[in-house]
Formats: structure tokens, C-alpha cells, sequence
């Protein structure tokens, strides 16, 4: 099996879990948005759990980004010394998850007073204390990312995708249970427990694999000094990496109530094809691009990439066309009941609209950013992300003033640096290789777009014709959705194919009338 091949197996697998994970997520989030809507409850969840997962990111992205390439070399070699590596970097993190874990629970009330000092004194009460609970989760969250990576390293994909509904489920049956009575803690409780099921279901799944712990602590093993010398660099990018999120929640919170919960829920609507699509991808590609790398097979490497963002041009320019098309009729559907009125459904689709401007440069932002990674080229990663954050936030003051809503600003300005991002990134490899089939990718864009405009325009007007035709119910607002999607994606494909078709018959009449009669 090829390369490629073996990266579309694993992205077609990690797609089928997050699919399956996603429906469930969106159900989950319809009854969040019916029980509690945009409230100040919402409010304070959403400004706690971005700190654990902040810090579960900063220290879980350097470890996936070092580990797997690592613990690939070793395994070839010498299964046992794989483990003993393993097991040893794992004793390392585990003892700093243990302490920011501690440091969080104590520090909770100056983390949420300075970093959300816009938040109300109830909000920022109720944000305190569920940060002290989310606290105890950040181990668990690290125990999760660890030993999937382990197992991505071991070229196993399935399992440890479909597990991340462990913590969909618990958190869907806790509200079912005790929404009422809970409140806004049933979310927040559900995490935990399927945080902590997630996290023994794949320690037992990695024993079966073969991996043996082992309580080692061996500081001066030739493998932890390797990653220990590029951890810094790797740290200091998941930091500026994650500061976009946390930037835009902080200045949402001196903005009106509902506004962060707004934020939150546009963009886990986003979230559903950046993390079936990007996400798989730049999951399953990472292992193969360090290998292509390992091997010195540059050319396939400039093809693979070629071709993976080709291939997002395809996925994420009529995504993109959708979300902005239906942003307001698929918000209404999914979220309008109970707590979650007309206005939050007006803020909640501006805040989406902008958001969707990002899906296709975020996508090929991060497929860089794993080639770079692979490279080594980190303090090139630093220097763009620090230009993305400066970017961002000054984008963020003009567009919160110039635009209405202007927590849409906060999302638009996001979209923008990641657009800025993206070129940065594609400058230097340009420079770092030569020849990257740039020509061929903008080309292959530029049609897609050109499709996509022309799909989307057939989309409008056919959920024009039958929104005006059709008494309103969510049933039925639900069908002429899809139905309108159906038929727009129906014609990019035939549009695409009749395109295809062409250039492979230019091409064949290309070969007959001027390269066979040379011979």
C-alpha cells in the first residue's frame, strides 16, 4: 500500500469516528443551547474550561509532536526499549500534569479575575468553581492525548477516535438526568466522568497493543534529552497557538452577557468539519510526512502535500459557501428552544458567518504546520504565530468597532490572521523547497472556488423558492436544508467531473495530434 493510500485509510477512519462523534456532539449541544441558551451559566463554563484545555494543550501538542516520530525510531529497533522510552516520557509528563492540576485548583480565583475581569461577580463566582472541577480532569485529559499517541504511533487510528464519545455520552446523560436540578454542572461533571472512562478504556487498549509500562524515570536517557532540546521551542508555538481562543473569550467577556457562550457555540459548529476533515488528515499525515522525511523521499513529500490541499479545496470552499448561506436557518433549527431565543439565534449566525471564512486556510495552515514540524523548522513556526497573535488582536479592536455585533468582529478578525498565517507559511516552504506545485494548488483552488460560488448561488435560490412554499417547522425547515444543500453539492460535483473530463481529454488529444507524431 502507498503512502497516500495508507494516509487516506487512516484520515477515512478517523473521518468516520469524528462523523459519528460529531452527531452526537450536535446533539449534545441542542440540549445545552434548550436548557440553558446564552446565559451567564454558559457564560462561566465556557471561560473555565478554556484553561485546562489550554494547559492540556500546551503540554500534550509538544509531547504528540516529538513522541510519535521518536517512539517510531525505537520500535523499529527494539520494542522493549520503545516501551521503556514511552513509559519514561509519560512518568514525566504525568508529574507536570499533576502539578499544574494543583496549581489550578488553588489558584482558581486570580486565574478567572484577571483573565476574565469583564465577567459579573455571579458569572465569575460560578466560573471559579467549576475551574476548581475541570481542574481534576487536566490529568485524565493527559493520560488520553498521551496513549493516543502512543497507539497513532503504532499505525492504530480507530479506537482511540470513537473513544472521544465517552465524553459526549456522559455529559448528554447527565443533562438528560439532571439538567434540571444541576444546572449548567451537569456539563461540567459529564466531562469528568467520561474524561476518566476515555482515559482507562485506552490504557487497557494500549496493553493489548503490546505496550508494557514500565515506572521508569531515566532523566538521562538519549531519547528524553532529544525531546527535551526542542520542547521549549515546541511549548512557546502551543502557547501562541492557543492564545487566539483565549484572546477572543477575554475581550468577549467586557462585551454583553451571552456573548462568550455565543462565541462558543458558532464555533462548535465550525468545529464539526475542521475536526472531521483537518483533523483526521493532519492526524493520520504527521507519521507519514516524518517518514517521507526519515526516508528522504522529498518529491513524494511535495505530492502529498499537494494533494492534501487540493483535496481540503474540495471539502472546506463549499462548506464554507454553506455555513454562510444557511448560517441563520441551520442556527435556528438546531439551537431556537427554551433558553435559546430569536436573539441568540441572530448574535450565534453572525458570529458563524465569519467563522466559516477560515475553514480553508485552516485547514492548509495546519497541514503546514505538521510538514514544518517534521522538518524542525520551529522557530519559523514561533515567528509566524507571534505575527498571527499581533494580527489578530489588532483586528480584533477594529472590527469590534466597526462591526455589529461586534463579538462577529472577534470571529472575523480570527479568520483573517489565519488567512495571514497561512501565506507566511507557504512563503518560507517555498523557499525551503522549491517546486511545491503552487501554480497547480492556486489553480485547482481558484476552480473550486469558482464552483462553489456558482453551487451556493443555486443553494440560495432554491431555499428561497421552497422556504417561501412550505409552512414553517423545524421538520420541514430541516428538509428544505438539505434538500437545497443536496442539490447545490449535486451540481459542484457534476460541475467538478465535467471539468475533469475535459482536461483529460485536452490532455489525450494533447499526446495524439503533437507528442505520438513525433514518434
Amino acid at each position: 500500500m502507498t503512502t497516500n493510500l495508507k494516509i487516506a485509510k487512516a484520515s477515512l477512519i478517523l473521518i468516520s469516528a469524528s462523523i459519528l462523534g460529531h452527531l452526537l456532539s450536535l446533539f449534545k449541544e441542542v440540549l445545552s443551547a434548550k436548557y440553558f441558551g446564552l446565559t451567564r451559566g454558559i457564560d462561566a463554563l465556557y471561560a473555565a474550561l478554556t484553561i485546562p484545555n489550554y494547559i492540556g494543550s500546551i503540554v500534550l501538542l509538544p509531547f504528540s509532536i516529538l513522541f510519535i516520530p521518536l517512539f517510531i525510531k525505537y520500535n523499529v529497533r527494539d520494542k522493549e526499549e520503545a516501551n521503556r522510552v514511552a513509559s519514561t516520557l509519560i512518568n514525566g509528563i504525568l508529574v507536570i500534569l499533576f502539578i499544574a492540576a494543583s496549581v489550578v485548583f488553588i489558584f482558581s480565583p486570580p486565574i478567572i479575575a484577571v483573565g476574565f475581569k469583564g465577567l459579573d461577580a455571579p458569572t465569575a463566582h460560578a466560573a471559579v468553581n467549576m475551574l476548581r472541577i475541570f481542574s481534576m480532569t487536566i490529568v485524565f485529559a493527559g493520560i488520553t492525548g498521551m496513549i493516543t499517541c502512543l497507539l497513532n504511533a503504532y499505525e492504530h487510528f480507530t479506537w482511540p477516535a470513537f473513544s472521544q464519545m465517552f465524553i459526549t455520552l456522559a455529559v448528554i446523560i447527565f443533562m438528560a438526568l439532571f439538567a434540571r436540578s444541576w444546572g449548567v454542572y451537569t456539563i461540567v461533571f459529564g466531562t469528568a466522568l467520561g474524561l476518566a472512562a476515555q482515559a482507562v478504556f485506552l490504557l487497557l487498549l494500549a496493553k493489548k497493543r503490546g505496550f508494557r509500562y514500565y515506572a521508569a524515570f531515566n532523566l538521562d536517557h538519549p531519547a528524553v534529552k532529544e525531546i527535551t532540546g526542542f520542547a521549549g521551542f515546541l511549548t512557546l508555538i502551543t502557547i501562541l497557538s492557543g492564545s487566539n481562543l483565549i484572546i477572543g473569550r477575554v475581550m468577549a467577556s467586557y462585551l454583553t452577557s451571552g456573548s462568550i457562550a455565543a462565541l462558543a457555540y458558532a464555533d462548535k459548529i465550525i468545529q464539526v468539519p475542521l475536526i472531521i476533515f483537518a483533523g483526521s488528515v493532519n492526524t493520520a499525515i504527521y507519521p507519514y510526512f516524518a517518514l517521507q522525511i526519515a526516508t528522504n523521499k522529498i518529491d513524494e513529500l511535495k505530492d502529498t502535500l499537494a494533494a492534501s490541499i487540493k483535496m481540503g479545496g474540495l471539502i472546506f470552499i463549499p462548506i464554507a459557501g454553506i455555513l454562510i448561506i444557511f448560517a441563520r436557518p441551520i442556527i435556528r433549527v438546531l439551537f431556537q428552544r427554551g433558553a435559546f431565543d430569536l436573539q441568540a439565534t441572530e448574535l450565534t449566525s453572525a458570529i458563524l458567518v465569519c467563522f466559516a471564512l477560515q475553514l480553508l486556510s485552516y485547514y492548509a495552515m495546519v497541514i503546514i504546520m505538521r510538514l514544518l514540524f517534521a522538518l524542525r523548522e520551529y522557530g519559523t513556526i514561533v515567528k509566524v504565530l507571534m505575527v498571527n497573535i499581533v494580527v489578530t488582536i489588532a483586528l480584533n479592536f477594529l472590527f469590534m468597532r466597526f462591526i455589529t455585533p461586534p463579538v462577529a468582529g472577534i470571529a472575523l478578525s480570527t479568520s483573517a490572521g489565519c488567512f495571514v498565517s497561512t501565506i507566511l507559511f507557504f512563503v518560507y516552504l517555498k523557499k525551503r523547497m522549491e517546486y511545491l506545485h503552487g501554480v497547480s494548488m492556486l489553480v485547482s483552488l481558484l476552480k473550486t472556488t469558482l464552483l462553489a460560488v456558482i453551487a451556493s448561488a443555486v443553494m440560495r435560490l432554491i431555499y428561497g423558492e421552497l422556504n417561501t412554499a412550505v409552512a414553517y417547522s423545524s421538520l420541514s425547515q430541516m428538509s428544505i436544508i438539505i434538500g437545497s444543500i443536496f442539490a447545490g453539492l449535486l451540481l459542484f460535483v457534476v460541475l467538478a467531473l465535467l471539468i475533469r473530463f475535459a482536461e483529460m481529454t485536452r490532455l489525450i488529444n494533447l499526446v495524439q495530434n503533437k507528442i505520438l507524431p513525433r514518434f
